[in-house]
């Protein structure tokens, strides 16, 4: 029996992999330990072929009274860079790039945004693989510009991302270096559905 919200339970046999679940929360915990006091986390593990849900770790501590409660893989948070693969993904399906078409890191201003890399350098010019790989922030912005944010919207949700409805005004080019807030368990199926080639699936919970 698995407790899915308040007030509602379903009967059935979970997809969970009970040895995997403990590996998990055991590396969870021991990460934990090691970053800043407050901290939290989540883990989603899906297993590609099955579209099955292996492992969920939803905090890191759920005796926590402030945090620990929080489900944080399904609670909205900025996703940082990992939904650059999925822009890049709306260019080469658009036919405005591949892998080995230049793209530009070099110094931007849109309005009052100027933004940079992490390590506050810039590339210049470089191959749109190399930029993805380095997960460089100007490149990504250029090409979530260049293609617009409808077909970079229209991307992420085929994959398997929920997003908000205000998505593309309130998060405008910024949604390439994680200005929209999406769950972790859509981010990790839709990380599952690029490793299917495209094949998007619902994740599954229980067997049948």
């Amino acid at each position: 029996r698995a407790r899915i919200a308040e007030g509602s339970c379903f009967i059935g046999r979970l997809i969970v992999d009970p040895d995997l679940q403990d590996q998990v929360e055991r590396l969870a915990c021991r990460h934990l330990d090691g970053l800043p006091g407050g901290t939290e986390l989540a883990v989603v593990v899906i297993d590609v072929a099955e579209s099955a849900i292996v492992a969920l770790v939803g905090s890191g501590d759920p005796a926590d009274p402030v945090d620990g409660q929080v489900n944080g893989a399904l609670a909205r948070r900025s996703p940082g860079s990992a939904l650059k693969p999925f822009v890049y993904a709306a260019a080469l399906e658009a036919g405005r790039l591949n892998g080995g078409s230049t793209v530009y890191d070099v110094p931007i201003v849109r309005g009052p945004w100027s933004p940079a890399n992490f390590d506050k350098t810039y590339a210049q010019e470089i191959t749109a693989a190399e930029a993805l790989r380095r997960s460089l922030n100007v490149p990504a912005i250029l090409i979530a510009e260049g293609v617009g944010l409808a077909r970079c919207c229209g991307v992420l949700e085929a994959a398997g991302v929920s997003l908000a409805q205000d998505s593309r005004t309130q998060g405008g080019l910024a949604l390439a270096v994680g200005g929209v807030e999406v769950t972790l368990l859509d981010l990790t199926n839709a990380y599952a559905t690029l490793a299917r080639n495209g094949v998007r699936r619902p994740p599954r919970l229980f067997v049948d």
